[in-house]
């Protein structure tokens, strides 16, 4: 029985591993797009002067 509770907890614990990891990755996708968003943005602003 202790066995199987062990085994469970480190499949848990590898899948939480796994869903941080993810997460982690999702936060740094979005941070990028945010960024190149605000740099179209800029560009766009930068377009519409005239010089």
């Amino acid at each position: 029985m202790k066995k199987k509770v062990e085994i469970r907890r480190s499949a848990l614990k590898k899948k939480i591993d796994h869903l941080e990891r993810l997460w982690i990755e999702n936060a740094l996708h979005l941070e990028l797009r945010l960024h190149l968003q605000e740099t179209i943005t800029l560009y766009e602003q930068l377009d519409g002067f005239q010089l």
